[in-house]
């Protein structure tokens, strides 16, 4: 708690100031100061009683661009220029569209034919609200902001014309759908327009992280050693598919690795496939 008395030989028009406290006119109190050349506001939230003014610090933060950009990394200018297209949406999909939209990429373009189910929660980016949604929208709706573009179509890849448009509209496209068939169409897409394309995805149960840059044929493509599992895939209701037990963890590891190479690929530095695999 702050006496007004302390405040007012530092306030210009403290008579009109304090008026307007006691009155009602205003209830709080904004004050303006500058510290080792860091300018600050404190903020006071003003109450009156029988012994008089008194006032209460109360949290105040800084919401311009400036600040809202500290922390999203010191290669920001060159992303906002940069799109990417992201083929499924689903646990790394998501994540990684949060990652690469923070990091401040300026056009995201999501891919999925899917809808969000109360399952998918454990590992997907989108909330609880979003169960129902198309996969791709959910996500799209979560990180969208004014600055960025955030587009997103529910489809998935099944013609090679269509690879084609994704390649050649984006500066990078990346597959996290785990479909052999969209990385095949996207693959050959991409070595014709003499690009690169990132596939990501998990295996052996999180185990196997590979985030890998493909530019040429299925053969020089990485793989990855086979494990025995740590336990069994259970099967949800309604679902034929079998669904792996494949922690959260996990799944944001392999983003982790994604990002930075998807980051490095946009500023046009030379990356390399990795596999990261722990028994």
């Amino acid at each position: 708690m702050t006496e007004w008395r302390q405040l007012r030989d530092l306030i210009t028009d403290a008579d009109d100031v304090e008026a307007m406290l006691r009155n009602g006119t205003a209830q709080l109190l904004m004050i303006r100061y500058t510290r080792m050349s860091h300018v600050g506001v404190l903020a006071l939230d003003a109450t009156t009683d029988r012994s008089g003014l008194a006032l209460s610090a109360i949290e105040a933060a800084e919401d311009s661009a400036e600040t809202r950009n500290l922390r999203r990394g010191s290669h920001l200018t060159e992303l906002l220029g940069k799109s990417v297209a992201i083929i499924g949406v689903g646990a790394i999909g998501s994540h990684l569209a949060l990652s690469l939209h923070r990091a401040g990429v300026g056009t995201l373009s999501l891919h999925d034919y899917d809808i969000l189910r109360p399952g998918n929660l454990a590992r997907h980016a989108a909330d609880p609200s979003y169960v129902g949604w198309n996969k791709a929208e959910a996500v799209a709706r979560t990180i969208r902001s004014g600055d960025q573009t955030v587009q997103w179509t529910d489809e998935i890849i099944s013609s090679l014309d269509r690879a084609r448009t994704l390649v050649s509209e984006h500066d990078l496209v990346v597959d996290a759908s785990a479909d052999e068939t969209v990385v095949n169409l996207l693959a050959i897409a991409a070595d014709e327009a003499g690009k690169t394309i990132v596939s990501t995805y998990l295996s052996n149960q999180g185990r196997s992280k590979v985030v890998e840059v493909i530019a040429g044929p299925a053969s020089s493509w990485a793989a990855t050693t086979e494990m025995d599992p740590l336990g069994v895939d259970g099967y949800e209701a309604g679902c034929g598919d079998p669904v792996s037990p494949t922690p959260l963890y996990e799944v944001l590891g392999v983003v982790s690795m994604g990002a930075r190479s998807i980051t490095d690929l946009l500023r046009g530095k030379n990356t390399d496939t990795q596999v990261c695999e722990r028994s």
